[in-house]
């Protein structure tokens, strides 16, 4: 096993001596990384690297890497393409996408992606990842195939099984949904991927079983403003008229600005057809 932790010093001491170049630094890079140290730790030397050596497209992309890491997706997707200018890989392409659609830019997100995937036909988390856009694009078909190809390989992936999932019901094909649902939440168990069972399973009648998996969506996230409105709904679906206003009251309490008055009428709707 490689000594991070003394190549680290080695190079701390060429730091310190001012004989440190490009190259020291990249490897400070991959010392920190494979030691695991927090990204902002890492990126003063990854931006030192760029600036020692501005032709060096892995640089530019380890920077890029870090800066996605801190959720500085704009400067993120300045190094990622400072890279791809030097050096097209598939991989600058993926990750520069990761970061577009963090910034709601999907349609870019996704000509790179595409770009990554055409660079390399094999990479098969590129599928996965470019099912999840085309899902959140609503391009259900595509978005199916990406996904269906990814979990041939990687069967028990918790987030493309939900996320399977999930365009199985927005598809209307509950039967798939449920299968891929209740596999993910076997994998891993998580608040979203409940509330999509939920959904699938008031659909297909297993009304029990749809409180249970909405009860375990609130619990896991209390102040998820959509988890609390479905739980209320099933509440009043069953007649609880009283613990479903608590739900839609902190549904309400919990909704921001833009969302406030879908809830208010959502809410109201269903009592004035009650």
């Amino acid at each position: 096993m490689q000594n991070f932790s003394g190549a680290l010093e080695d190079s701390d001491r060429l730091l310190k001596s001012g004989r440190a170049d490009a190259y020291d630094m990249l490897i400070r890079v991959y010392c920190k990384t494979a030691l695991k140290l927090p990204p902002e730790n890492i990126l003063p030397d990854a931006v030192k690297a760029t600036e020692l050596n501005l032709a060096d497209p892995e640089a530019w992309f380890h920077r890029g890497s870090l800066e996605d890491a801190l959720n500085d997706f704009e400067t993120a997707v300045q190094s990622f393409s400072r890279s791809i200018a030097l050096e097209p890989t598939a991989a600058a392409f993926a990750c520069r996408a990761e970061s577009l659609s963090c910034l709601g830019r999907k349609d870019e997100a996704l000509e790179d992606f595409n770009r990554a995937i055409e660079n390399d036909p094999d990479d098969i988390e590129c599928y996965a990842e470019r099912g999840t856009l085309l899902a959140a694009l609503g391009r259900r078909d595509e978005a199916l195939k990406d996904l269906t190809r990814f979990l041939e390989k990687s069967p028990d992936d918790a987030q493309a099984l939900s996320c399977r999932g999930a365009v199985y019901a927005d598809m209307e094909n509950f039967p798939a949904a449920k299968v891929d649902l209740e596999r993910s939440l076997v994998v891993r168990p998580d608040p979203e991927t409940s509330y999509r069972l939920s959904g699938v399973l008031n659909m297909l009648g297993e009304y029990r079983r749809a409180a249970e998996q909405s009860d375990l969506a609130v619990r896991g996230v209390p102040d998820d403003p959509d988890y609390n409105f479905w739980r209320g709904v099933l509440l009043l679906d069953d007649g609880d008229e009283k613990s479903a206003a608590i739900f839609f009251r902190k549904a309400v309490d919990c909704a921001d600005e833009e969302s406030l008055p879908y809830f208010l009428a959502e809410i109201g709707r269903l009592y004035k057809g009650s």
